[in-house]
């Protein structure tokens, strides 16, 4: 029961201090977040960063994970994950309070018992990527044509929200790039999650201008009125636990214009 919750202890990096826990024979005290009656047990922690990671493996299948937060009266669901696999894996959970206490419910689904089963569970706390924040954003030149070599593999793993959405949908762990140009350039993105989106800013960091927000790969800017130094934020479309790796290139656009929509 929430009550006797086991203690989770956030390391402050990437370590993982493992604690080990059962779901067989364990009750269900709190209606599933998505599922019906659940074997569940307790976890709480608090959180020493705005993001850690919740680490979790072993025999347990199906499982069911929800982050709540409050006092075990008055419990507020904060996430939920449903994972139809033998082991979870990692979940990011980002947006937390440092100092606050948050509860873990980890479950099985009841009617099936041969889904019930041992695990091991801990919180880590990894380092953000350098690109994590605007004032952190990544420096890419711009390439004379579309065949461009300048062009690098980043990955939003680890990250962390740092703004919120500028499409009305869920906005998750954002990673930054900027480049200056006095021409009109491409922006191209190739990665393997179609929930990727790309906004892009003009102005300083503490002062910024939206002027494009797509989920566009390709999109073309005119050309400015003078030399202008652009911010690129790469997110995902998707839930605080998402990530996805991605190549992102500009290049100074052709004269005979690419075959894509721009979206503005």
């Amino acid at each position: 029961a929430c009550a006797n919750a086991i203690v989770l202890t956030p390391s402050a990096n990437n370590t993982c201090a493992a604690t080990a826990a059962i779901t067989v024979d364990a009750t269900n005290t709190r209606a599933s977040c998505n599922d019906g009656n659940t074997r569940e047990v307790w976890f709480r922690f608090e959180a020493a960063a705005a993001s850690h990671f919740l680490q979790i493996w072993g025999t347990l299948n199906d499982p069911r994970i929800e982050l709540l937060q409050g006092t075990c009266n008055t419990l507020t669901s904060v996430v939920c994950f449903n994972d139809a696999t033998p082991q979870i894996g990692r979940r990011q959970l980002n947006n937390l309070t440092p100092g606050t206490t948050y509860f873990l419910k980890v479950s099985s689904n009841e009617a099936f018992i041969d889904r019930e089963g041992t695990f091991q569970i801990c919180i880590t706390t990894p380092a953000a990527p350098a690109n994590d924040d605007c004032t952190g954003a990544i420096s890419l030149p711009v390439c004379s044509s579309q065949v461009c070599d300048a062009q690098g593999l980043y990955s939003t793993n680890l990250a962390t929200q740092t703004r919120p959405t500028c499409s009305g949908s869920l906005a998750a762990n954002d990673v930054w790039f900027s480049f200056t140009t006095d021409k009109e350039v491409t922006i191209a993105i190739d990665n393997f999650n179609a929930q990727i989106r790309k906004e892009v800013f003009t102005g300083t960091c503490d002062n910024l201008t939206s002027i494009l927000c797509t989920n566009l790969h390709i999109n073309t800017l005119p050309k400015p009125a003078a030399t202008t130094t652009y911010f690129v934020r790469v997110y995902n479309n998707a839930s605080g636990s998402a990530s996805t790796e991605f190549t992102i290139k500009v290049f100074e656009t052709p004269a005979f214009k690419l075959n894509t929509t721009i979206d503005t």
